[in-house]
């Protein structure tokens, strides 16, 4: 997501979608930082981590998957800007305008809400986006 964009910005204002902390976007950039990558260096290593590949576009494809025990997603892009925290069926159906204007891949981390309404982040739960109708989740 590049939150300059004036699209982006329109999306955010009337959209279910409350902006998320910067350290909590440095947590996220830590953790996605030390998981395994592929040789490559240029996505995470899904056979280590253990995913599977999901359409966007049928819900019922993330049953099984860590994501799908969360009732928020925290979409991430770098660790200077707020990330987006809505709730998880919105935020995976609208991943493409999330990230509008963002290239490359795009993580998106689970989460819970605590008592006080703040997403408290499941950090097994990832999802990498990569601006197609699928993404890949961990199991």
């Amino acid at each position: 997501m590049h939150l300059g964009d004036d699209s982006v910005r329109a999306w955010i204002t009337s959209a279910p979608v409350e902006l998320v902390d910067i350290s909590i976007s440095n947590l996220i950039a830590e953790h996605i930082d030390n998981l395994s990558w592929n040789r490559a260096g240029t996505r995470l290593d899904w056979e280590l981590l253990g995913g599977v590949r999901v359409c966007l576009d049928d819900d019922s494809g993330f049953e099984g998957t860590q994501i799908d025990s969360c009732s928020h997603v925290v979409c991430f892009d770098t660790r200077d800007q707020p990330a987006l925290a809505m709730e998880r069926r919105y935020g995976l159906a609208n991943l493409d305008v999330a990230y509008r204007g963002a290239p490359g891949n795009r993580y998106v981390i689970g989460a819970n809400l605590d008592v006080c309404g703040q997403p408290v982040l499941v950090l097994g739960a990832i999802v990498e986006y990569v601006g197609t109708e699928y993404v890949m989740a961990t199991t």
